[in-house]
């Protein structure tokens, strides 16, 4: 028995390590050359294929291939036509045989007929990531041209997942990939919302049908949303989203680092509570082509809908403007705009009863009315007070804000949370300016128009503001670990990733909107930590809780800080590391709006550490 025992286990091993062979020597990158399409490789890894097509630089005139992490092989197999001859750095090469790369080299292919004369030619260099898995999505029309006209625009295709082991976690039909965002769709690294045929866990995460695709664009350290949701996750507020960081190619044209999310919808894999848009579609055979209504502040669909409309609904604060363009939802004798995400086609009776509840909440919380405690969570509320409060992100209160309430059910819930592009100290320009870099600020006194109150009345409350208090205590720690040691894990994780990101976007003007403070990943890693450390230094201080003072990174290196008007040098200055400037040469208020930074065309301010060599130059 034991004999047969020990001999099974011997063949399962032997298996295992057969099918890893296989795998290894399965793998294998094709040039393929084609007249009318130009150059792309073909990479295979075990039973799948995928096309990466090359990005071309206008700036130097090369075809950079981004090649994923799985692609671990350094021979290229040269595929050409039998009519036609190739050439790399100036010695023929046939069809069939291969080179070996090395990453960032540039090589010079060219492909005549023979006569000699030339019919292509390409300075190719292959750069490659690390640690990361790939997502590959290919469309049904086979580019992304119809999907990046509207936002609303969505498309068919299919979906393939491989991990950075080069295993393949998933593969499968796409039902819909479409834009999504607000500002983050106008710039032109676009975030995107899928959905699966099918719920499936992917890349490790729960179970879920739809995800998120987000950009990162205006994070400079790519770390913030993915902290933000570590957070809530960590502290407890429910169905926080799940995130990883993906390498993202669309019909093989390289995209850059992605984050992979869950998505902030009612569902599996979502904020799981009943579905009153499934209920609503099942009493409504044309749901899509039903008549709206709109009045009295509030909107939506005029249809049937069953007995019980007490839950579950998904809500969001929004700004007006968003507001507008969706087609349900409502707004409070406040002014304040709520959009209802799901139930998506709610009825008239819907919106009403929601609207009327909200209402009561909002009543009773702006009158300080402590009744107010028999309809939220103060659980949640609490907790995502806390996220937020940490994060400072610009958008809350104002947008992105969800709530949500279950059927039979009196409480309103807090959450999910969402939308930390802005956070951590990375917003300086626009309409915030100098805001959201001032880690002494608090979300309990509002200052834009449309803000929501909601966060300053329940801090008024002490029963509220104790909680909260003790839960951040409780906290601490895990705050502590993300500081010390979370932050520089996640970062060597995706620098690789960042890096071609960084280059293969380079040369895209969106003028204020540049990612991050700094130039360097590593200095925007750094100063996520310097926000982040005195941050909680202010609210350890404010809320007086007795805890280590975190200490803000810096080293021993002297930055040059050239001040710069009309084009000429006015005065240069040596800066210690992680040092900030209190004081600025003159400038005529009459004729200048101030001194910028040169690289984020950012205001300056004096909450901002001077971390690599800096050029400031004075706007007019």
């Amino acid at each position: 028995m034991r004999k047969k025992m020990w001999l099974f286990l011997s063949l399962a091993i032997l298996l295992l390590l057969g099918s890893i062979l296989i795998r290894k020597g399965d793998e294998k990158i094709q040039l393929q050359l084609d007249e009318d399409s130009g150059i792309s490789l073909l990479l295979t890894t075990g039973s799948k294929q995928e096309t990466i097509c090359p990005w071309f630089n206008d700036g130097d005139g090369r075809y950079y291939f981004f090649l994923p992490s799985f692609s671990n092989e350094k021979k290229i197999h040269i595929k050409g036509a039998h009519d036609k001859i190739e050439y790399l750095d100036g010695n023929r090469i046939e069809s069939g045989r291969y080179f070996t790369y090395e990453e960032e080299n540039i090589y010079h292919l060219k492909v005549t007929d023979k006569n000699a004369e030339v019919i292509q030619e390409y300075d190719i260099v292959m750069l490659k990531s690390e640690n990361l898995p790939a997502v590959f999505i290919k469309t049904d029309s086979g580019n992304m041209a119809y999907i990046h006209q509207d936002k609303m625009n969505e498309e068919a295709g299919k979906i393939d997942i491989i991990k950075a082991n080069g295993m393949v976690d998933y593969a499968g039909g796409l039902e819909r990939i479409s834009g999504r965002g607000n500002s983050t769709w106008e710039y032109e690294k676009k975030p995107y919302a899928i959905k699966l045929m099918e719920a499936k866990p992917l890349l490790g995460m729960d179970q879920g049908e739809k995800w998120c695709l987000l950009a990162g664009w205006r994070e400079g350290a790519k770390l913030n949303s993915k902290i933000a949701f570590d957070m809530a996750e960590e502290i407890g507020l429910a169905y926080s989203p799940q995130c990883t960081w993906i390498d993202l190619y669309l019909n093989g044209e390289y995209a850059g680092i992605y984050l992979l999310t869950e998505s902030i919808s009612v569902g599996e894999g979502g904020v799981e509570i009943s579905n009153l848009e499934k209920e609503n579609k099942a009493n409504n055979s044309d749901i899509d082509n039903a008549d709206v209504f709109e009045e009295n502040g509030m909107k939506g669909y005029i249809i049937n809908n069953g007995k019980n409309i007490t839950g579950g609904y998904l809500i969001e604060k929004d700004t007006t403007s968003y507001w507008n363009n969706v087609s349900a939802g409502f707004t409070t004798d406040s002014e304040d705009k709520f959009s209802i995400k799901s139930p998506k086609h709610a009825s008239k009776e819907q919106v009403t009863y929601i609207y009327n509840y909200i209402q009561k909440i909002n009543d009773l919380i702006s009158s300080g009315d402590t009744e107010y405690r028999n309809y939220i969570d103060s659980d949640s509320f609490s907790k995502k007070f806390i996220v937020d409060e940490i994060a400072l992100s610009h958008d809350v209160n104002v947008t992105s804000m969800y709530y949500y309430k279950e059927k039979n059910d009196d409480l309103l819930y807090a959450g999910p949370v969402w939308d930390f592009d802005g956070a951590f100290g990375e917003g300086n320009s626009g309409w915030g300016e100098g805001h959201w870099v001032n880690y002494e600020e608090s979300l309990i006194n509002p200052f834009f128009g449309e803000t929501l109150d909601w966060y300053s009345k329940l801090y008024a409350d002490e029963d509220f503001k104790a909680q909260v208090i003790e839960t951040y205590e409780e906290f601490l720690p895990y705050l502590e670990y993300i500081l010390e040691v979370k932050i520089d894990q996640y970062a060597d994780w995706i620098r690789k990733s960042v890096q071609l990101d960084k280059f293969r976007w380079q040369y895209i003007d969106i003028s204020d909107d540049k990612p991050g403070h700094y130039v360097e990943f590593d200095n925007n890693v750094r100063y996520l930590k310097y926000f982040l450390a005195n941050r909680l230094n202010y609210l350890n201080q404010r809320w007086d809780v007795p805890y280590k003072e975190f200490s803000v990174p810096v080293n021993e290196d002297l930055h040059e800080v050239m001040f710069m008007q009309d084009g000429e040098i006015i005065e240069i200055r040596e800066i210690m590391d992680g040092q900030t400037i209190e004081t600025l040469p003159y400038l005529d208020e009459e004729i200048y709006w101030g001194w910028y930074f040169s690289y984020s065309n950012e205001k300056f301010r004096s909450q901002l550490p001077i971390y690599e060599d800096v050029v400031f130059y004075a706007r007019n």
